[in-house]
């Protein structure tokens, strides 16, 4: 259950990295 979580927010961290520079507002939209 754990494990699912963090998989879970490494990703959204990963892509709010690789998208700090651009447009990190519309990926946060994208995503919810």
């Amino acid at each position: 259950m754990s494990k699912l979580l963090l998989i879970l927010a490494l990703a959204v961290l990963a892509q709010c990295a690789l998208v700090a520079g651009d447009k990190p507002k519309d990926n946060f939209i994208r995503l919810g």
